[in-house]
């Protein structure tokens, strides 16, 4: 049987929910008959490490230097011929590799993560976002005559992932939380768009058994951290830094915050609800899709509306876990039938 290559092109090295879901696709596109994928990414993080131990095709390439570099690697590796078609994720992989694949006369596919500049996009031959509001933020952009065919594809849990209660105790012990704590928790990377700083707010509102669970890295910290400091919360705000440990910690907390100023379908809401974990989630971009009526939604940002929806939440059940749309650890069947009919009508 033939073989398709497929050049996946992701322009960050870090760790985060886009690059989770783009290496489980990577992943799971490699038992798919009839497929062949590398995934081209920055190396020396979380991404390489991640790849080389799933045993992925893995290419190293730099994004963060100048472009006509990414852009000249990136045509050399279409040129070898292994290659059939590219699909691109983030910003800078779409823009160069949507370019490279034009120049190259190959189909290409990118993934729209967020609430983008259409611009990086634009020129690849079929879009899949992860939410309808990502769809409609790129559409409204552009002239219908400019704007590909966009596919929704919303981000979902790995099939595997599930609560892990006893590494949820030592994660209690090492942190020095009480039995009885409430535990709230924000993943993302410390930075403004995701609102930690409204998390603050929100526990200082809250009584003094809630602790804060801060998980991510980022160029806020310090900032938050003399927030935390100036409102008195030292005692109740953990910074967890980078952790790999998640079903651990969404055994571990009582609610997740989704305070982003602005997202699409991010995936620690697919990931908390599998796990069975309470989510009370801004009224912003694609979180209300995501949730899908399984959480609280709170319009605005004051702090006082989010901590009485937290005490609703924590009164109320957990949600029931969303089952993935996965069959057999396979990639889910739209990705597969798009690049069927990419790679059909460039024959």
């Amino acid at each position: 049987m033939s073989r398709h290559g497929i050049l996946i092109l992701l322009s960050s090295g870090d760790i985060g929910g886009g690059e989770s879901v783009t290496l489980d696709q990577v992943a799971r596109l490699r038992d798919v008959p009839g497929f062949e994928a590398t995934l081209g990414a920055p190396d020396g993080g979380w991404v390489a490490r991640q790849a080389r131990s799933r045993g992925i095709d893995f290419w190293p390439i730099r994004f963060d230097g100048p472009s006509f570099l990414a852009s000249y690697r990136i045509r050399r590796k279409l040129a070898s011929g292994r290659y059939d078609l590219v699909h691109t994720h983030l910003n800078a992989a779409s823009r160069l590799g949507t370019r490279a694949a034009r120049k190259a006369r190959l189909p290409c596919v990118a993934t729209l993560h967020g609430l983008n500049r259409a611009r990086y996009y634009e020129r690849a031959d079929r879009i899949i976002a992860v939410s309808e509001a990502g769809a409609r933020h790129l559409a409204a952009q552009l002239p219908a005559s400019r704007c590909p065919p966009i596919l929704v594809m919303p981000n979902q849990a790995a099939p595997g992932l599930a609560p892990d209660p006893s590494g949820a105790d030592k994660v209690r012990q090492e942190l020095g939380l009480p039995d009885a704590a409430i535990v709230l928790a924000v993943v993302g990377k410390l930075y403004h768009v995701k609102g930690q700083q409204l998390a603050i707010d929100i526990a200082a509102r809250l009584p003094e058994d809630h602790h804060l669970l801060l998980v991510g890295a980022g160029p806020d910290r310090q900032g938050l951290e003399a927030q935390v400091a100036q409102v008195g919360l030292a005692e109740r705000v953990h910074f967890l830094g980078r952790r790999e440990d998640m079903a651990a910690l969404y055994a571990l907390a009582d609610v997740v915050l989704v305070t982003s100023i602005k997202e699409s379908s991010p995936l620690v809401v697919a990931e908390a609800l599998q796990c069975g974990t309470r989510v009370v989630g801004a009224h912003t971009g694609g979180i209300p899709e995501t949730l899908g009526g399984l959480g609280q939604i709170v319009e605005g940002r004051d702090p006082a509306d989010w901590a009485r929806a937290v005490e609703r939440s924590l009164a109320s059940h957990a949600p029931p876990p969303r089952a993935p749309d996965h069959v057999d650890g396979q990639p889910r069947e739209p990705i597969l039938r798009l690049y069927e009919e990419l790679l059909g009508s460039a024959q």
